[in-house]
């Protein structure tokens, strides 16, 4: 990149593949034994805050910019991919998947409002939007574990947690709890991946906070029977609807098969001269 990288994200399944975000308004794929930069996308006009693989559809990549646009792409084509994207009212701070729901993402924006987004009909806008803080939402997190457990974060220094399946998949979610944390404004937030209820805050002390939020007894109402042991792509995933080729490569037979063969097919032989 030419500028700062603003955005990283991993590829779950091609293990190989890394994918960034830049200020110079780039998203790259690079190829990390190698250390090269396999494709450069360039459909963004101004910097690209966040990138995201898809948990379910390893190929499809999410990004999200300051140009108010979000991109949803097969980034196995290149240069010649069909870009599906979407608008939101201010810059993006945040954009990632459900992990629970493989064709909808959460964007967070500099105008404090959260949207939900379906790549099966991007054309007909947002699935919901809400004003989830009164300055910037900065961050958005949704628990690996835990079905419909999202937190959000903002520079007004507090931490809210949010119930994504109160009503119906049309509805915005539903406010749990909220927490004024001791660590100044916050701009990024995370759960565990190993603790369903453990969430991790950063601030603009350079303190991090740690926030088991089972201590307030709403988050005990509305999560206890939600709980995962382990996410798997479960009854909820469906296709991404972005057109993708099939890949029908076949797998080179290893030399300790074909040898396999050859010795089945010798014992076929003698079977019938006998």
């Amino acid at each position: 990149h030419t500028d700062a990288v603003m955005g990283l994200s991993w590829n779950s399944v091609h293990t190989n593949l890394l994918a960034s975000g830049s200020a110079d308004k780039t998203v790259k794929l690079w190829d990390l034994p190698t250390e090269k930069c396999v494709h450069t996308f360039m459909h963004h006009k101004d910097k690209v805050q966040s990138v995201m693989w898809n948990g379910l559809e390893p190929n499809i990549l999410l990004s999200g910019s300051f140009d108010k646009t979000l991109a949803v792409f097969d980034a196995r084509q290149g240069a010649s991919a069909e870009i599906a994207s979407c608008a939101v009212a201010a810059d993006v701070e945040c954009a990632l998947w459900n992990p629970f729901h493989g064709a909808q993402f959460l964007v967070s924006s500099e105008d404090g409002k959260v949207y939900c987004f379906d790549v099966r009909a991007l054309g007909k806008g947002e699935v919901y939007s809400f004003r989830a803080h009164d300055q910037a939402c900065s961050a958005v997190s949704l628990s690996p574990l835990v079905r419909g457990l999202m937190a959000t974060c903002s520079p007004d220094k507090t931490v809210k947690i949010w119930d994504l399946n109160s009503g119906k998949d049309e509805d915005a979610p539903s406010l749990v709890c909220q927490k004024t944390m001791a660590i100044g404004g916050i701009y990024d937030c995370s759960f565990s991946v190993d603790d369903p209820f453990l969430l991790a805050a950063g601030g603009d002390k350079g303190i991090l906070g740690l926030w088991d939020i089972t201590e307030e007894q709403n988050v005990q109402q509305a999560f206890s029977n939600k709980v995962e042991s382990k996410k798997t792509s479960g009854d909820d995933s469906v296709n991404v609807n972005v057109e993708t080729e099939e890949e029908t490569t076949e797998q080179p037979k290893s030399k300790d098969s074909q040898q396999q063969g050859n010795t089945q097919k010798k014992k076929k032989k003698n079977k019938k001269k006998k």
